[in-house]
């Protein structure tokens, strides 16, 4: 099988990347083990909430060049901060034209989104039917509603109203909690395990349960500017909670729950359907399990470099999958891009060469387990193309995105999101020039 790029890893670099080949006419094929991180996460991108030095981050354009000062290693940094903001404001535009409904730009800032605890933490796009605060220069929330009900779903263990509900009476909010359910969901309740986000949004999405929820929705709204229900509601509707909105004459917004969560399911639907809309070859519950690679002179820089020659994979045997170029977006731990053990840790895939990993084990972690764990910083090593190194050679045809690389931490410094979106395009202009 042949393709002119083979992307590794199906998150959002991976997509991201694939997405924005096939928009230029390449062919592209997909590799994907199984559920990505998106799944987990919030749904809303981070671009950059805090730097290395702790101070939040809410003018964008300032935190990418104090970064760089503070952080050569970051991948922003190794971009440069012109091109990383140039690449985000092409993401931006791209999702928009991918049917991604989000809200905030660079030019903005970073607004404020609910945590599933209900703290506020700033960030950069967010899904239209999410909670969106606005913040001020110096990121103090400027609250568009004073009054705000919690509509919840009985029994639902993802999210805690009550915890979300004195995190909003700390900001000044008058908060009050609701519950609801409808005949459907006491049947899906049955199983503890399945009474999950996406399940119960399956349920609620349904047309026959239209008239429970907006029941539930307009009794809550009553007394309230707005009502914040946890994401279990529109996965397969994304307009319903807009919608409701319009049935309430209120506002209707969803928090994020615990994982799984149901608006990253729904962004990984979206960006899936997208690559095959595009044309775009999705091998699931794959992976690479041998390659190929030659000897071959870099031009441009006179250095010795690898080529990879053609991949092996788990489901398609002796049939070889040979490509001009090659992505590899396979994320972090969580993910299993790396991985460790008792002789160290390594890249899954090529054994590509990694940055930021202490010779001793004892050093990986620290003691302290909410603060910034050096594991969190481990990766591939990239130049400014994003090409990776083997053994101090740079492979010429494959680049490297997202939770893959090194040198940032995406909890602590608030990166995930953005470093993914923006790698990956880096990589798709490096193939195309």
């Amino acid at each position: 099988m042949r393709f002119d790029v083979v992307v590794l890893g199906g998150g959002l670099a991976g997509y991201t990347a694939a997405i924005a080949l096939l928009e230029k006419g390449l062919s592209c094929a997909l590799l994907s083990v199984g559920q990505s991180s998106l799944h987990f996460s919030s749904g809303s991108m981070d671009f950059l909430r805090a730097l290395p030095d702790e101070s939040q981050v809410f003018d964008l354009e300032k935190g990418l060049h104090d970064l760089a000062r503070q952080d050569p290693g970051h991948p922003y940094s190794i971009l440069g901060p012109e091109k990383t903001l140039e690449l985000a404001k092409k993401a931006e535009t791209a999702f928009a034209s991918w049917g991604l409904e989000m809200l905030g730009s660079l030019s903005a800032g970073n607004h404020l989104r609910l945590s599933p605890f209900g703290k506020l933490l700033p960030t950069w796009l967010s899904s239209k039917d999410t909670v969106f605060i606005p913040a001020d220069a110096e990121g103090r929330p400027e609250w568009p509603w004073l009054k705000i009900a919690l509509l919840t779903v009985k029994d639902f263990l993802d999210f805690n109203p009550e915890i979300v509900a004195a995190q909003l009476k700390a900001q000044g909010r008058a908060t009050s909690c609701h519950m609801f359910t409808c005949p459907d969901l006491e049947i899906l309740r049955q199983n503890p395990s399945e009474f999950r986000s996406v399940n119960i949004a399956r349920v609620l999405d349904q047309e026959s349960n239209r008239p429970f929820l907006t029941e539930a929705v307009k009794k809550a709204a009553q007394n309230a500017d707005a009502v914040f229900m946890p994401a279990c509601l529109g996965f397969n509707r994304p307009q319903l909670a807009m919608e409701l909105s319009k049935e309430a004459a209120k506002p209707i917004r969803l928090i994020p729950t615990l994982a799984p969560s149901m608006i990253g399911a729904r962004l990984n639907n979206q960006l899936q359907y997208q690559f095959l809309k595009n044309g775009g070859v999705l091998m699931s519950k794959d992976r690479v399990v041998d390659f190929n690679l030659v000897g071959d002179q870099d031009d441009s820089s006179g250095s010795s470099a690898l080529t990879i020659e053609r991949l092996h994979t788990e489901n398609h045997g002796d049939i070889p999958i040979i490509a001009k170029d090659h992505v590899l977006a396979t994320g972090s731990f969580f993910s299993q891009g790396l991985l460790s053990d008792i002789d160290g840790v390594r890249e899954a895939v090529f054994g590509l060469d990694l940055v930021n990993v202490p010779e001793s084990r004892s050093d990986w972690a620290l003691g302290e387990f909410f603060g910034s764990q050096p594991f969190a910083r481990f990766g591939v090593k990239i130049d400014a193309q994003t090409r990776p190194f083997l053994k101090g050679r740079v492979l010429a045809n494959l680049k490297a995105a997202g939770l893959v690389l090194g040198g940032f931490d995406p909890i602590r410094q608030g990166c995930g999101a953005g470093v993914a979106a923006v790698t990956a395009l880096a990589a798709a202009e490096a193939i195309l020039s």
